[in-house]
């Protein structure tokens, strides 16, 4: 973790860098921008940006360039159409990503889990319909399975991909969240939406989630 004085040269920078963002939603002469500290952390940094009265975002800076492109390229691959926080923009020099601000969380407790498994499934589905021209299909998973070295048993992984692969088709392009935990749920107009993507992998396996 940063220190007190870390984690201020921090906030200073990130804020410097958002109010001379050229490309920035944000850019307009009848706005102050209001920038507040979520999280700093040594790998990711969260703010809620709100400029003037309008409304407010989040926008989350990761130091690793491997982190913020891989969560970058899983808002783009699962599309406006997913249930997912919305992308506002973003910025590769600064390595910064700009969502929708969703502060409601999903109450595992008193929420339906099935709504949450819907969600997931869209998820899914989006990404498969978005990712058609990559090569990390089932098909490449079964011809694949003997480079998976930390799998115990290397035939029933091949059999649950074939069984896959007899519904869905080897052209389906699977997809693994890594980290899907009740921290990354949000509520957004009574539905379960899903946010953070940095250890999205194409081709993974989508059981995992």
């Amino acid at each position: 973790m940063f220190t007190e004085e870390q984690q201020q040269a921090m906030y200073s920078s990130f804020s410097q860098s958002l109010h001379g963002w050229e490309a920035s939603p944000f850019k307009s002469n009848r706005h102050q921008i209001d920038i507040q500290r979520f999280l700093v952390e040594d790998r990711t940094q969260l703010y809620l940006v709100r400029a003037g009265e309008g409304p407010q975002w989040i926008a989350k800076r990761h130091s690793d360039w491997m982190f913020y492109y891989r969560e970058l390229r899983g808002f783009e691959l699962l599309g406006s159409q997913a249930p997912i926080a919305k992308l506002i923009a973003a910025s590769d020099s600064g390595q910064f990503i700009v969502m929708e601000y969703l502060p409601d969380a999903w109450d595992t407790e008193t929420m339906s889990l099935g709504e949450v498994a819907k969600a997931l499934g869209r998820l899914h589905a989006c990404a498969s319909r978005n990712s058609r021209f990559l090569k990390a299909t089932l098909g490449f998973l079964i011809r694949n399975t003997d480079s998976y070295a930390w799998v115990e048993d290397v035939e029933a992984l091949r059999e649950a991909l074939s069984l896959a692969s007899m519904k869905l088709g080897e052209s389906y392009v699977p997809i693994e969240l890594g980290d899907f935990k009740e921290g990354h749920l949000r509520s957004r107009d009574g539905e379960c939406v899903l946010i953070d993507f940095e250890t999205l992998t194409v081709g993974g396996i989508e059981w995992f989630d």
